[in-house]
């Protein structure tokens, strides 16, 4: 997975856990997040950190927490035609 890094802003829950708010996208536009729908840890190595799995307007899209607290996203991959 190659990652690319992002501006996250957080609040923490009355445990202590980090829980992201809004993402601050490197093009200057701001996501808020309306739903947390699922958070885990990778079982297999699959990624680095705890992955959040986040409501965007209307879509779903995951978030990554790493272990130095460095906040990123899958880079996708651009094809041309």
């Amino acid at each position: 997975m190659k990652k690319k890094y992002i501006t996250v802003e957080t609040s923490r829950d009355r445990s202590g856990n980090e829980l992201p708010v809004k993402i601050f996208w490197n093009d200057g536009r701001i996501f808020p997040i309306k739903k947390i729908i699922y958070k885990c840890n990778s079982v297999d190595n699959e990624y680095d950190g705890i992955r959040y799995t986040v409501q965007i307007e209307n879509n779903q899209r995951d978030i990554y927490l790493d272990d130095d607290g460095q906040w990123y996203v899958e880079a996708r991959r651009r094809f041309c035609g």
